[in-house]
Order: structure tokens, then sequence, then C-alpha cells
């Protein structure tokens, strides 16, 4: 939704405390739309609506929230996401803590300031999602700009080539790109499956010169290519169903994994987390104690996002089998 198709839906008498809220640097305080830009959030439970509230807005920012903002189109709930002493500051997100921290730096730097919490300060020198592990398992090269281009590991002197590397990221990236396109819309998904597992594999953890496996797009290629096994295993008759699923569950679990680690220490998790934890429950499970183990990562999450044990009905609406 564009926020100035919000403007018209204010009413009147909450338009002098929309106007005391702040605006991004060069913007003027009576500029609505600037104020509303600033200041709105991404509706946790409708997450193609965002909306205003003014008492959530207030609340400042942190990479590493321990609240979230639970809301709709027309409610907002603080929730603590984990006890929180008295006398200590109540901070919330105000950009999606799974972004790396350079992409949230930049959304940051739109509202006027920089961020300096703890997790920005450790990820301003290590960007977690630039790594590449080395096959030993002792260390990790990266991909970054600021370092050098032939990096050799501490423990076990492997070579690593930050240019090998980078062209493997963008093998990955190409991939996802045609799995947006109507020609994969419309391919055979066991020819989808072909295709994706050799790219897949440039991600792999240990790989010499691997794309970094936390990277999102080596994320986005995990989850393309477990919803390609997903179709197989449902739609497609024949032996391989059980293979397929099993592929499927492997496959989300490395997915599902890296994307709690790109959130930080916090507790926040996006809708897409969500949907993804709903989207592995559709599955048949082989094993029960998988099985439990999502219900309780499902449960717990909606607990701490929703106050409730089950996913809202909002959030489930574009998730289908």
């Amino acid at each position: 939704m564009q926020v100035s198709k919000m403007v018209p839906t204010l009413n009147s008498s909450c338009f002098d405390e929309v106007l005391s809220l702040a605006v991004a640097p060069g913007k003027s305080h009576g500029d609505m739309i600037a104020i509303l830009e600033n200041n709105v959030f991404q509706c946790l439970r409708q997450s193609d609506y965002c909306a205003l509230f003014v008492g959530a807005s207030r609340f400042n920012h942190s990479c590493c929230p321990r609240a979230v903002n639970d809301c709709d189109r027309s409610q907002a709930v603080i929730r603590a996401l984990v006890d929180i002493p008295e006398g200590e500051e109540v901070c919330i997100s105000s950009v999606p803590p799974r972004s790396n921290y350079q992409d949230r730096q930049e959304k940051l730097s739109g509202k006027g300031f920089r961020c300096r919490c703890e997790r920005c300060v450790e990820e301003s020198i290590v960007d977690p999602q630039l790594l590449v592990p080395c096959k030993c398992g002792k260390f990790k090269f990266s991909i970054a700009g600021d370092v050098p281009r032939q990096q050799s590991c501490s423990a076990c002197q492997c070579q690593f080539e930050r240019s090998a590397a980078m062209a493997n990221l963008r093998s990955l990236e190409a991939a996802n790109e045609f799995m947006r396109t109507h020609s994969a819309a419309q391919a055979d998904p066991r020819e989808l499956v072909k295709k994706l597992n050799p790219v897949a594999e440039l991600a792999t953890v240990g790989r010499v010169n691997g794309a970094p496996p936390n990277h999102l797009q080596s994320l986005q290629l995990l989850n393309n290519l477990a919803n390609c096994h997903y179709f197989v295993a449902t739609r497609i008759p024949g032996p391989h169903r059980k293979t397929s699923l099993g592929a499927f569950f492997d496959i989300k679990e490395r997915f599902m994994t890296a994307y709690e680690a790109n959130h930080g220490k916090t507790m926040q998790r996006d809708t897409n987390y969500v949907q993804s934890l709903h989207r592995v429950l559709m599955g048949d499970f082989s094993d029960k104690d998988k099985k439990k183990m999502w219900e309780r990562k499902l449960v717990e999450t909606c607990v701490w996002h929703f106050g409730q044990r089950s996913i809202p009905v909002g959030v489930t609406t574009d998730v289908h089998s």
C-alpha cells in the first residue's frame, strides 16, 4: 500500500498527534507523506498492508529487538519477546531483522540515523551473512568488499578466492531470477530439481570457494529447491514420493536453520519464517519426533509474536499446499 493513499483515511482528531512524529532529515514536519513514510509499519498479521500507530512509532529502534509490534490494519500490540528487566528500554525493530548489516543501515539511513546497537557494532566488523566456512570447519572466509581477494585458512592453509565465490553467488542469483519467470512456472518440477541441485551445491558448507551459505540468494535457492521437491512429491504420482518428501524436509531444515541465524540474537521472526514453518507442517512426516520439533517451533513463535498458539488467519492466506 502506498502511504499517499493513507492520508485521506486519517481521522482529523489525530492529525496533531501524527504531525508530532519524527521525519527524516531534510523533510518538513508539516509534510504528512514524509511523516507516514518515516513511521508506518508493515503489518505483521497482514504483510501486504502497512499501518500507522502513533504510540508504536515512538519506540526507539534496535536491530536486536526484545519486543515486536504485533499489528494488523487497525490494532497494534507491543509484545515482549523475552523477559525485560524493570528500568531497561523496550526497543522494537524498524527494519526486517533478517536483513544483513548493510541493508539494515541503508534502510535506517532513510529515517535519518545509523543504528549502533550491539548487533550492528559486531556485524560492522564481520557480517555473518557474507561468511564462507572453510572445509576444515575451523575458519571462515569473507566476500566483503574490504577484505583481501585471496585469503588463507589459519587452521588448514586452504586457499580462498573471493572472485570465485562471488561468481558462484551470481550463479545462485541467476537461478533465482529464472525461478521467477513464466518458463519456470510452466516447467516440469522434476526438471527444475535437476537444474537447481548443482546450483545449490555452490552454497554447501565446506565447498571450496563456495557462496556464503547464509546469504539471501543462498536461502532463496534452497527454498526454491525445497518447494520443487514438494511439488514432485505431491503432484506427480510415482514411487519417488517418499524420496522427494525426504529431500523437501532435509532442504527445508537447512533453509530454516540458516534463516533463524540471519535474525541474530533476537527472538523476532518475520512473516515469511512463520509461513515457512506452516508449509513444512503441511507435509506428511515419517519421523514423528521431527514433526513434534517443528510443531513446537511454530507454537513458540506464535505465542511470542501473536499471543496465541496458532497462526492468525491473515498470515496463512498466501500459503498454499
